[in-house]
């Protein structure tokens, strides 16, 4: 219906408003647009008058709508201009070939009143976006005391948009917008304060990602209330657990030191930050802070990547003990040693490629663990180098023996062809 109701307008203003037979309007170009995007078309004016063209306005003629746009250009006699209009496609909008039509009002010092130059239908191609969109938004704390802050973690990815465009994050509290911005990257994350608000309840926190055709959301909340005795004594078990995650980290720390065990050189500074973020959580919680369960959660978090980190160093240097007894097996088996000798030396390290898929449970069972897969791996070395010294000494002496039977075998040829050269000689005579 509202199709309808523009084109006929659109055929109405054509009969009843007068025309310039000289000057011409026409959109140009691809004509490809995307729904729920703006879209941009080139309009050429042709200017075959003797008067400048001046005080112009540009309107587009769609099926959602009139677009206008004031032009402020000259275009002199006999000559022509591009000109640039933009709108946005409805998102609601099918894909599917649209009429659109340019008119261009101008204002002649000949004529009274504004002159209308009508251009000709084109066909606009409206087509379906194709894009991709991620988000996942993570709260630091469940709960949080009034006027308190909640760090909130935000990470989104987008695929497929068009040049020139980017999405937009909002973050919504309980219907108030606290953050609005638009996304520099089709892939990344950002970190979003939220002061919580200063009465007791359900704090929702709502996330949407806006890319104009569309729109992802998210949800999570946070509870806010203020410290009672079972919280008190939550925040306080919440604290010892976080400071003996620290003290593990440290003192496996302490014991890949003594053990020389190599590791990257950012795992002490992971344990640093560990030990301030849980200074901070004892200050917080001393005052009754709302940030408490924030500092205890950064400090878990720091502790966990710093062990993480020293199980697996403790793991590469197995890995490359076993790489070092692996070659010279091979090695061995390359010089002809048989598979029966070689298969007792894979049985020694057996407990060393248990270690290797073993998770970490407690600082003490890990470390009897790793000793235990480095005895077993010592043990299989010992046995190689048996195995090679008596594996070089027997081929050592087959080399002399096969010396021995070839110069042997050398002396029986001249001594044979000497007693022929005499019978010959002597048969002569």
């Amino acid at each position: 219906m509202l199709r309808s109701a523009i084109l006929l307008s659109i055929i109405m203003l054509s009969l009843l408003t007068s025309t310039v037979s000289n000057i011409s309007v026409s959109i140009s170009g691809q004509g490809r647009c995307l729904r729920g995007f703006p879209c941009s078309l080139d309009v050429t004016v042709l200017n075959e008058d003797r008067v400048r063209l001046t005080a112009l306005r540009l309107y587009i003629y769609t099926p959602w709508g009139v677009f206008q746009r004031e032009i402020n250009v000259v275009i002199n006699p006999n000559s022509s201009a591009r000109l640039n209009i933009q709108f946005t496609i409805p998102a609601q909008a099918s894909a599917s070939l649209y009429p659109v039509y340019p008119q261009l009002d101008i204002e002649d010092p000949r004529y009274i009143g504004i002159q209308h130059v009508m251009g000709e239908k084109f066909l606009l191609l409206v087509e379906e976006p194709n894009i991709y969109a991620d988000l996942t938004i993570t709260a630091n704390a469940t709960e949080v005391s009034p006027n308190g802050w909640i760090n909130l973690f935000v990470a989104y990815s987008t695929a497929n948009m068009p040049a020139g465009f980017m999405p937009r994050l909002i973050v919504l509290a309980n219907g108030s917008v606290k953050h609005m911005s638009v996304l520099n990257q089709t892939v990344g994350s950002v970190s979003i304060p939220i002061k919580a608000p200063d009465s007791q309840g359900k704090l929702i926190i709502r996330v949407l990602l806006d890319y104009f055709s569309g729109n992802i959301s998210r949800e999570t909340y946070v509870m806010v209330r203020s410290y009672t005795a079972e919280n008190y004594t939550r925040y306080f078990s919440l604290i010892l657990q976080a400071s003996e995650k620290l003290n593990t980290s440290r003192s496996l720390y302490m014991e890949a030191m003594r053990r020389g065990i190599v590791m990257p050189q950012n795992v002490s500074g992971y344990i640093a930050r560990a030990e301030m973020l849980l200074s901070d959580a004892h200050r917080e919680f001393d005052s009754r802070g709302p940030r408490v369960m924030e500092y205890i959660l950064g400090s878990e978090n720091q502790s966990e990547i710093a062990l993480n980190i020293l199980v697996k160093s403790f793991k590469d240097d197995i890995r490359s003990r076993l790489i070092e007894v692996n070659l010279t097996v091979l090695k061995l088996y390359r010089l002809g040693l048989g598979l029966e000798s070689l298969r007792n030396i894979t049985e020694l390290c057996s407990k060393a490629y248990l270690f290797l898929k073993e998770d970490f449970t407690t600082k003490d069972k890990f470390l009897k663990d790793y000793d235990d897969a480095v005895s077993s791996i010592n043990q299989a070395q010992m046995k190689l180098n048996l195995l090679e010294r008596d594996f070089e000494g027997r081929t050592a002496a087959s080399i002399v023996v096969l010396s021995f039977f070839s110069v042997l075998s050398l002396i029986l040829m001249v001594s044979l062809m000497i007693l022929i050269w005499r019978r010959r000689f002597v048969e002569r005579i």
